[in-house]
């Protein structure tokens, strides 16, 4: 495959960064506090992986809160999705999806990676995604395409067998830059220690 960076020109100033969500005693409602006030309570939505939902749950501030509540309740995902959307508009989602780089690796990447959270200031759809022709529409060769993919189909002697290939040519594109968010969530380094800005 080919692999390429896209700027899509996100505004400067909208470029957050947090630290220490991994550490239950920091205070995450005090973030998102600030954040709505950075993008001038512009944000509708965040999107984070399992892992920092994990620090959200995890969260002895927020334990706190739902400890105080009678009848007793407990620090559910749902109960946090709602309090978040309830007090700051904000509303959680949750995307622990993984891709591969081919068919052959055995590597999975998260689109959502541990230590970014993309808030954005939309609740509806952020952009489009542009196809284009592939290269064996370009060249005649493909045997069928449909929904913007080709398959191609070929045969071989030795060894006796149908190959089958499918290729679309895609790229996704905010309508406007300026309503992403994008995080990076860091940790602040021990004493001494080089800082950890990972999972």
């Amino acid at each position: 495959g080919y692999e390429a960076t896209v700027d899509y020109n996100v505004p400067t100033e909208n470029i957050l960064s947090v630290a220490d969500w991994h550490n239950p005693a920091h205070s995450i409602l005090a973030d998102l506090v600030t954040i709505q006030r950075t993008a001038k309570n512009k944000i509708k939505r965040m999107v984070i992986n399992d892992v920092v939902m994990g620090y959200i749950l995890a969260n002895t501030e927020l334990k706190n809160i739902v400890a105080s509540y009678t009848p007793i309740q407990f620090l559910t995902e749902d109960w946090a999705k709602t309090y978040i959307l309830n007090t700051f508009g904000i509303d959680v989602v949750v995307d622990s999806l993984t891709y591969k780089l081919n068919a052959l690796d055995t590597t999975e990447y998260k689109f959502v990676p541990d230590n970014r959270i993309a808030f954005l200031a939309t609740d509806g759809a952020v952009g489009n995604t542009f196809f284009t022709s592939t290269p064996e529409e370009d060249y005649g060769i493909a045997s069928q395409t449909s929904g913007f993919v080709s398959v191609t189909q070929y045969q071989t002697a030795d060894p006796a067998g149908v190959w089958t290939k499918a290729s679309a040519i895609a790229l996704p594109c905010p309508s406007d830059p300026a309503i992403l968010y994008p995080c990076t969530i860091t940790k602040t380094p021990a004493q001494g220690a080089d800082q950890d800005s990972g999972s």
